[in-house]
């Protein structure tokens, strides 16, 4: 029952983490139309950020703000360098993004070097069914919370209603006056503070050296894949029970089956379903 119980809680912290950093993605890939592949490297940089505030335990709030603020403006500034100007080429903001990658993790391997580098979790909160619960846990649970009323305020605003209309039709979102340019960047913004705040959370969950990024990218991929980009429940639900699966299947099994079946789902999804599993139709009168 104890294995049991400590198993399903790892899969669900991991889901969660999951479900953040796939949120930001879907937003990057339904509003701003491109795939970023460097979404895993903000979410290492996050982590990062993690590991040195574990060194300064009285400025966590500071390092978690900088967290959030710091991967905002680098995002803004790439998305008005980089995004914007090639956003229609396809494969030149996939080299893009993926040279952007490389850069972060030989910066990473500069600054923390290429260890592999833990974060101390902390003293136990208590115990739930034999399951120890860590700050670390108590702060994805916020943090998904916070994520979750983030996107239900979002369409609510001005600025979620510039989304969603640049998302449904460029042509008509820049006949009514919106800034697409900027709605963009803002959208590529918001989506690298996701992953990076996802990483710093996250971190005491993780092995930290220059290339963990990568995994994590992928299986946020497999998710955007699978469950679509236009709701945010399928991509938390399926986030969720991929991180349970995942879990499972690593103490079961080797990682490489875990990759083999996980890329397997996509391909079958893909050739019945391109836009996803929960895709809506969406039908226009115009």
């Amino acid at each position: 029952m104890n294995i049991l119980a400590q198993s399903l809680a790892g899969g669900f912290f991991l889901g969660i983490s999951y479900a953040v950093l796939s949120a930001g993605l879907a937003l990057t890939v339904n509003v701003v139309e491109i795939i970023n592949l460097s979404h895993g490297a903000f979410y290492l940089m996050g982590a990062y950020l993690a590991y040195s505030a574990s060194s300064f335990p009285g400025l966590s709030l500071l390092f978690l703000a900088a967290s959030a603020a710091g991967p905002a403006l680098l995002g803004l500034f790439i998305a008005r360098t980089l995004v914007n100007p090639l956003r229609k080429d396809h494969f030149s903001i996939a080299v893009g993004t993926l040279g952007l990658a490389i850069l972060f993790e030989q910066a990473a391997d500069l600054l923390w070097g290429d260890r592999a580098l833990s974060v101390h979790p902390g003293a136990p909160l208590g115990e739930i069914l034999g399951v120890k619960i860590y700050p670390w846990h108590a702060g994805e649970i916020l943090l998904s919370g916070a994520v979750f009323i983030l996107f239900f305020l979002l369409p609510r605003t001005k600025l979620g209603l510039a989304m969603r209309v640049l998302a449904e039709d460029e042509e008509m979102a820049e006949s009514v006056g919106i800034n697409t340019n900027a709605v963009r960047a803002t959208a590529f913004s918001l989506s690298c503070a996701l992953a990076s705040v996802a990483g710093f959370v996250s971190a005491p969950g993780l092995v930290l050296t220059p290339t963990a990024g990568r995994m994590p990218l992928i299986f946020a991929l497999v998710i955007v894949i699978l469950a679509g980009t236009r709701r945010l429940l399928p991509v938390a639900a399926l986030s969720l029970g991929l991180g349970m699966v995942t879990f499972g299947l690593a103490l079961a099994t080797s990682a490489y089956v875990e990759y083999i079946l996980l890329l397997t789902a996509v391909l079958v999804v893909v050739s019945v379903r391109r836009g996803g599993l929960f895709t809506l139709k969406i039908e226009r009168d115009y």
